[in-house]
């Protein structure tokens, strides 16, 4: 007796089961550009979905801001939060695949989307502890300046600046797995594994590509406060990165362009613009005191930060940051110091730097 078999078309049918069960990639999300605004906000879009290619057009009017300079796309790529990628060129279409995120953007995104499956082992790593430190920072913290503060300091006490190889290639320096699993990272590590924590700390963070006082190319954040945005320059602020491991600074934390005057970028493909001028409440070397960020005042001579340094000394404070206005010598400052400390017995470590027609000095009372 032969064998029964199944029909032709039940089979078919469980062949198209079969084949419909297999992972397909999503198509390639094609935009139409009309001005470089636009395709900046399509290029985040695609990014904060974690598309794997899209492609979008650009008229003539946009091809000297796009495509004038070689650095200038690829600002425009790693402002969305994008490390690298094949990057091809037809007609008046750009095609934009194999894309490589920064790990704590592409971290906060998938988790916000709820597929964290996209992540690898590091990448679920760094999101476990993120989350962590900010569920730890939300018990202290009562609003966006502490918890931005937190976090900046975070970062500083537990990461040392270190460069990766420099082959183009993405290596852990270059995002938060370097920052926040092994603690070494360089500027682009500083800045992505900043934007998880901010991201996930309830601040609404965004990267900056550019160059830096070297003239290379260099990443920092974006953060909006009361609807302006201000430039936060974790490595800046690192001593590691200026070989100063004294004490943690503030001087590129919520800076204008005032302020921010070493560093350059693209403004038509940034994702926000810079506020144009430094908000000296929110600035923590002159915020008033008690306030959420630092102690710290803004002063016309060095005798009356000397005197400044002098109250808060006696009041017990360690560290105490003044800014004065004009270029002035440590010396001039220690000198004040010593005549304002007479008759008092102290021991301190000291930094001071100029910073756009100020002073910023800084002070440790051991």
């Amino acid at each position: 007796m032969s064998a029964t078999r199944k029909p032709i078309l039940s089979r078919l049918l469980c062949l198209v089961l079969m084949l419909c069960m297999l992972p397909v990639a999503a198509p390639a999300e094609s935009g139409t550009c009309s001005s470089v605004s636009a395709a900046v906000s399509f290029v985040r879009g695609q990014a904060e979905a974690l598309a794997e290619s899209f492609d979008f057009s650009y008229t003539s009017s946009m091809r000297g801001t796009l495509l004038g300079n070689d650095d200038a796309l690829w600002d425009m790529l790693n402002n969305a939060g994008i490390f690298d990628a094949k990057v091809t060129y037809s007609g008046s279409r750009i095609f934009v695949s194999d894309i490589t995120y920064y790990s704590g953007f592409k971290a906060y995104h998938a988790d916000r989307m709820g597929k964290t499956e996209l992540l690898s082992k590091d990448e679920k790593t760094i999101l476990k502890k993120a989350k962590s430190i900010v569920a730890k920072a939300r018990k202290s913290c009562k609003n966006d300046l502490a918890m931005e503060k937190y976090l900046h300091d975070y970062l500083i006490s537990h990461v040392t600046y270190k460069l990766g190889k420099s082959d183009g290639k993405y290596h852990a320096n270059d995002s938060a797995i370097g920052a926040l699993k092994n603690g070494k990272a360089e500027c682009d590590g500083y800045a992505d594994a900043f934007y998880l924590l901010g991201r996930l700390g309830g601040l609404d963070v965004d990267l900056q590509s550019g160059t830096g006082s070297s003239g290379g190319g260099h990443m920092w954040d974006l953060v909006c406060l009361s609807g302006t945005w201000y430039a936060v320059d974790v490595t800046y602020d690192d001593p590691d990165y200026k070989k100063n491991k004294k004490m943690a600074q503030y001087a590129c934390l919520n800076v204008g362009q005032d302020q921010l005057v070493d560093h350059s970028w693209y403004p038509a493909l940034a994702a926000h613009a810079t506020a144009r001028y430094t908000d000296w409440d929110l600035f923590p070397y002159s915020a008033p005191n008690g306030s959420a960020i630092r102690t710290g005042y803004y002063f016309e001579t060095v005798k009356d930060a000397a005197a400044y340094f002098y109250s808060q000394f006696r009041s017990k404070h360690k560290q105490i940051h003044a800014m004065v206005k004009g270029k002035k010598t440590a010396e001039a400052m220690k000198k004040a110091i010593r005549k304002k400390f007479a008759k008092r017995s102290y021991s301190y470590t000291f930094w001071c730097t100029e910073l756009n027609g100020y002073t910023v000095f800084d002070i440790i009372f051991k």
